[in-house]
């Protein structure tokens, strides 16, 4: 409720079905299975929490970021976070 937007966790705690196999697809974000799977139920912004990697760790992944830079477009960054549109 914080940001009033749709996610696709849901909202009333119980987990759908989908949770499981998302999750596990975005185990490796950025990658292409990750991406294509947001991208399959119709996410249109993901949020990366820089602060939940480990040091140098999170360089990599914005790196990784770098290369998908067609489909997901920086919208927000600060310290903490990226706010990333999916074309």
């Amino acid at each position: 409720m914080e940001h009033w937007q749709k996610t696709v966790h849901g909202y009333s705690g119980l987990l759908p079905a989908l949770h499981e196999n998302l999750y596990r697809r975005l185990m490796n974000f950025p990658d292409e299975a990750s991406v294509k799977a947001l991208e399959d139920i119709g996410v249109t912004h993901v949020v990366v929490h820089i602060e939940i990697y480990a040091a140098g760790e999170w360089m990599a992944v914005a790196r990784k970021l770098e290369q998908y830079a067609g489909r997901l477009a920086l919208e927000y960054g600060d310290a903490t976070g990226r706010v990333y549109r999916l074309h």
